[in-house]
């Protein structure tokens, strides 16, 4: 094997596991989100539809309104119980 073709090698591995860390953390983030939206629709359903969750990095964003301060409460509780959840930014008020 010439210096050349290993050192090809080397730098295919190199961005085979970069680029599949990157989709695995999209993934997880992915994931992320759609557990928090789960969560928000069966605990808090009268504004689940009302919240966009948006998640990078294991630090999830609420945005929207909520009808009272306590359904704001609530779906932060919900979201920062995910696994997986690092940080929970609220973006959120209440009507």
């Amino acid at each position: 094997m010439t210096r050349n073709s290993q050192f090809s090698g080397v730098v295919a591995v190199f961005l085979l596991t970069v680029t599949g860390s990157v989709f695995a953390s999209d993934a997880s983030d992915q994931e992320i989100t759609q557990s928090v939206k789960d969560k928000l629709a069966t605990s808090v359903p009268q504004i689940a539809r009302r919240i966009e969750v948006t998640t990078h990095d294991g630090v999830v964003t609420l945005r929207g309104t909520t009808l009272t301060a306590n359904y704001m409460l609530s779906a932060l509780q919900q979201a920062r119980s995910v696994q997986g959840v690092t940080k929970v930014e609220n973006h959120l008020a209440p009507e």
